[in-house]
């Protein structure tokens, strides 16, 4: 009955009490209601059950109760993923028929129950994922009656302390777990005569000491091996043959098939060279001993590992040439990052391993170009090359990298990649990461246009090359990138706008380049701190403080500042607006139908939204005003006193307005010219049909100062 909604059953246990030739009972994942304690002594014992698996639901410690009532003769209990708390109960002290007991993936503490040395027909005891902190020693020893019975031990993942006990005394012990606690010591070398284990794993303690043949002696079986995160070191002799699969006396050509399937000894304190002796493990899938103090070359004989999916070997001293891993199909993930490796990036790498998913080759000395056919790798997710001497260009098809690439289906790989800046471990987020890293080269040419059909590229690193030319129009294809950083280059030209289409972009570094150019309008490229534009002279625009050409900070008074006319002192006596010089002198009836107010404010002009044109005018009335010939010269529309104050009036717009077409056809009009003509296109049009050839010639005669005016560009 398993997976089916139980929540709203009462007194379940009750109920099952009186099913008494019930001998399994399954109901995992069943949302069940916790045991009633009060109820239990209603319940009669039921001899039958054997089997019982409640796993998988949210009861808490009572159930254990329930269970020592229920029956005596479990062989079976399973109770994993529950809410279990507290120190496990001493209810198991009669239950002489129990094989297998499963209690991991709660938050159960203490120790081991001494009721437990009662179970000599245990083989399975499984406590991974809780809370229990006790002397290692201790807690074996209370399992002392299962040892001719036990084979799978995992307490990994608890708070377990004091130095390896031993284990020779459980014959049939074949998967031990011991992962992620606090023991600490020396690993005893009699663990190699454990002839039945399959599973070792010790990672993530406190161990340390030197591993020896001895460790492995007669571990022929062997198929899991971890041991990363201690301080390990290891002293194996030049001579020295694959101990997983001796057997006393027995030569290894005698052996028919061999077992080792995965060593992880990453993070340790390992030293010297690999030995070559690696063609004698055909089934190994994965090999991690990165992190160590390994050095010399990588052995030839790895390339004789038909089955290898995960090769780790980074953060070694590891150098030369890589060898030969040409046509092992079944390669996920190459980890040689961090380590003085040269040579070329062998083509054998890009055309027969058509499966690799991370080639993580980075802080090395690899040197010449990247091959053409590295665009043949269809199911590539991560690629670094970063941090090596490669020369040359981008490939121009680079394109097909992660185009037909699908989720890494490695599951328990961990891998450290430089993401948005910093150095990061991805382990079961690996699997939606796309991401190109070839930062730190010498690579030279244009950026390819077909780089932003990579519209599945979540990170792309090509800073500090020596990159050339624009950066390709389409570049906001690439829709799904988060980190993007191509600073210290040679990239001129400007930034395409399709980089406003960038939405998800949380990391940009386009510093130190050529760019010139408004930088473009978008949700993201505002928000970005100043310093990832700086060192590009020509950008200009927010968030950078450097205005475009032709754009100044507009204050209340609608006047552009921050450009060189704004700061030439003003005439006494002039006017500050265009539109008071035009109603100077006029009521304010007048005046309100000039400017549209319906009168309500009084005499202050309503102001139209073209205060910028009317701010720009006014700088290039400003050059003329100050001419010898008009220095004494009214405002437009202001009397002379000669009786002719209307023809003055004309005479004086005519002047002004000449000049001010001169600034039309000087770029400043460029962008304004529309807005100001819609508005103002009535007074243009008396103004150069009257007077604009007689003011344009008159001010280019006596007027000094047009040379500046006309050689200047807003």
């Amino acid at each position: 009955m398993s997976n089916v909604d139980l929540s709203k059953v009462v007194n379940w246990p009750q109920s099952l009490s009186k099913l008494t030739l019930l001998t399994e009972l399954k109901l995992s994942e069943c949302n069940l209601p916790d045991v009633n304690l009060r109820s239990l002594s209603f319940i009669n014992s039921s001899t039958s059950l054997q089997l019982l698996d409640l796993s998988v639901n949210h009861l808490n410690s009572s159930i254990f109760y329930w269970i020592a009532n229920v029956s005596s003769n479990f062989v079976h209990i399973h109770l994993s993923y529950n809410n279990l708390k507290g120190p496990i109960p001493d209810v198991f002290t009669s239950m002489l028929s129990l094989v297998t007991l499963y209690l991991s993936s709660n938050q159960l503490e203490g120790g081991i129950p001494k009721g437990f040395q009662n179970l000599c027909s245990l083989e399975l005891l499984t406590l991974y994922r809780n809370q229990l902190s006790e002397n290692i020693e201790d807690s074996v020893k209370t399992l002392s009656c299962a040892e001719n019975t036990l084979e799978t031990l995992d307490w990994g993942f608890n708070q377990f302390w004091g130095s390896l006990p031993d284990f020779t005394r459980f014959s049939k012990l074949s998967v031990l777990y011991l992962d992620s606690n606090q023991v600490n010591g020396s690993v005893p070398e009699n663990v190699g005569q454990l002839s039945s284990l399959e599973t070792l794993f010790l990672s993530e303690n406190s161990l340390s000491g030197v591993i020896t043949e001895a460790h492995f002696l007669n571990l022929s079986r062997l198929q899991y091996l971890s041991l990363s995160g201690n301080r390990f070191s290891i002293n194996l002799s030049s001579d020295w043959k694959p101990p997983f699969q001796l057997t006393d006396g027995l030569d290894m050509s005698s052996l028919k098939s061999p077992y080792l399937r995965s060593v992880d000894i990453s993070k340790n304190l390992l030293s010297g060279e690999l030995p070559n002796c690696w063609m004698q493990f055909q089934e190994l899938r994965e090999l991690n001993l990165g992190k160590n103090k390994l050095s010399g070359k990588i052995p030839s004989s790895l390339g004789n590992l038909q089955g290898i999916q995960v090769l780790r070997l980074h953060d070694n001293n590891f150098s030369g040439e890589l060898p030969s891993l040409e046509n092992r199909t079944s390669l996920l993930m190459v980890d040689l990052g961090n380590n003085n490796l040269s040579g070329k990036i062998p083509t054998w790498i890009c055309q027969t391993l058509p499966n690799l998913a991370i080639l993580r080759l980075r802080s090395n000395e690899f040197n010449g170009i990247i091959p053409f056919s590295l665009c043949t790798l269809a199911a590539i997710l991560v690629l670094d090359l970063s941090h090596n001497n490669i020369s040359g260009g981008l490939p121009h098809y680079f394109s097909n990298i992660t185009a037909l690439a699908d989720d890494f289906g490695y599951d328990d790989v961990i891998v450290e990649l430089v993401w948005k800046g910093i150095e990061i471990e991805f382990g079961e987020n690996l699997a939606g990461m796309r991401s190109i890293d070839i930062s730190s080269n010498y690579l030279i040419g244009e950026i390819p246009p077909s780089i932003a059909s990579m519209t599945e590229l979540i990170s792309l690193n090509l800073s500090r090359n020596k990159l050339t030319g624009k950066l390709p129009e389409d570049f906001g294809n690439m829709k799904m990138l988060e980190s993007l950083d191509l600073s210290r280059n040679r990239i001129s030209g400007k930034i395409p706008t399709s980089f406003a289409s960038l939405n998800f972009l949380s990391v940009l570094d386009l510093s130190h380049n050529n760019l010139s150019g408004r930088i473009p309008s978008g949700t993201q490229l505002q928000g970005f701190n100043a310093s990832q534009y700086m060192g590009n002279l020509g950008l200009c625009g927010p968030p950078l403080t450097q205005s475009c050409p032709g754009e100044g900070t507009v204050q209340d008074d609608g006047i552009a500042r921050g450009t060189k006319i704004d700061n030439k002192e003003q005439i006494p006596g002039q006017c500050k607006r265009l539109d008071l010089c035009q109603n100077q002198g006029k009521s304010a009836e007048d005046t309100s139908k000039i400017n549209g107010d319906s009168g309500i404010r009084g005499n202050e002009p309503n102001y139209p939204r073209s205060g910028k044109i009317q701010g720009l005018m006014l700088k290039v009335f400003r050059y003329h005003l100050k001419s010898p010939k008009y220095e004494t010269t009214q405002d437009p529309g202001i009397s002379s006193g000669n009786g002719n104050e209307k023809t003055d009036g004309i005479r004086n717009l005519g002047f002004y307005y000449g000049s001010a077409l001169l600034g039309f056809f000087r770029g400043v009009w460029e962008s304004l010219t529309l807005y100001y003509y819609s508005l103002h296109k009535m007074i243009f049009k008396v103004a150069a049909y009257c007077y604009v050839e007689e003011g344009i010639s008159s001010v280019l005669q006596s007027n000094q100062d047009m040379r500046e005016y006309s050689n200047f560009a807003f």
